[in-house]
């Protein structure tokens, strides 16, 4: 700041005069000198300023880069994930479709031997009834000659004696 012009004075000597002066030069001189050392100091804060904003500036511009890359990244993922999945749920579909077709198949395949079986059944149980039929028939006939067989030996018996 510079100083406070003084009143004027009544003429005083040269020395004083001088001696003023040289106290007002100082003063500046002291001023001036506080001046500069606040412009360096202000200058190397503007240069830590610069120089923290340029690393930040990188910093981010790294950031953004490596954000920009794995977005790219998640993108590919998710669209191999999105592919697989859909791959994946056509193959299921397909294959149940394949085992509805196979238990419909397997199904009609059993409804048919169920058939047979049954149709099999039905004959065993008639030729069984008609063998059956048959064995009473045969005991009645072998019965029949053995009681013929005995009467026959008994009228043989009867007569030999």
């Amino acid at each position: 700041m510079p100083p406070k012009k003084a009143a004027p004075k009544k003429k005083a000597p040269d020395s004083q005069v001088i001696d003023e002066k040289q106290q007002t030069l100082e003063l500046l001189k002291r001023q001036c000198q506080g001046m500069e050392q606040l412009l360096m100091l202000a200058s190397e804060e503007i240069r830590f300023v610069s120089h923290e904003s340029s690393v930040l500036e990188r910093r981010i511009a790294e950031v953004s880069e490596q954000r920009v890359a794995e977005e790219n990244t998640t993108v590919d993922k998710l669209n191999t994930v999105r592919r697989t999945t859909s791959t994946l749920a056509n193959q299921l579909k397909q294959r149940i479709k394949s085992l509805e077709q196979s238990l419909l198949s397997a199904e009609n395949e059993n409804a048919l031997i169920r058939s047979e079986i049954e149709k099999v059944r039905e004959k065993k149980n008639a030729e069984l009834k008609r063998l059956k039929d048959e064995a009473d028939a045969l005991r009645k006939d072998i019965g029949e000659k053995a009681m013929a067989s005995a009467v026959l030996l008994k009228e043989v018996l009867l007569k030999s004696t």
